[in-house]
């Protein structure tokens, strides 16, 4: 039984990269030297297409890429991101900001109506708390 080449080895001679014995194979059997010649009209074929295509989209492909533009456009790329997620931070921020100065606005105002509460109680008393026991002990000489 005659052992045929295998698809990398059919590559190689392909190539040119085959053993002698693999060059003599493919010499002597007809099944191996068609699967070559299979193989050669195949990339023949591919080789005919690419060339084709090319002509017909010529410029539509650049023939090198500018690494030096491509990095700039990464990098403002980034900065776009990075300028939106500070705007975006600043628009969560500023409300949480304007809640607590009018929390402490209100807590201020608060403590600012009770002292004046304290402070009109006191100057609404007709005699000044230490003096108090002083007039009761005169309002009460007054009524007996």
């Amino acid at each position: 039984m005659v052992r045929h080449l295998t698809a990398d080895e059919i590559s190689n001679v392909l190539i040119g990269d085959a053993t002698p014995e693999q060059q003599q194979h493919v010499g002597k059997c007809t099944e191996c030297a068609a699967s070559l010649e299979h193989l050669k009209e195949t990339f023949s074929v591919f080789r005919e297409s690419v060339h084709q295509w090319s002509w017909k989209s010529e410029g539509a492909i650049p023939q090198s890429i500018d690494f030096h533009q491509y990095a700039a456009g990464i990098g403002l790329l980034r900065l776009r991101w990075a300028l939106a997620s500070v705007v975006l931070i600043i628009l969560l921020v500023i409300p949480v900001y304007k809640n607590k100065r009018e929390e402490k606005r209100a807590r201020q105002a608060m403590e600012d109506a009770l002292l004046l509460e304290q402070v009109n109680a006191s100057l609404s008393r007709d005699v000044p708390a230490p003096m108090e026991p002083l007039m009761n002990l005169v309002s009460e000489g007054n009524r007996q």
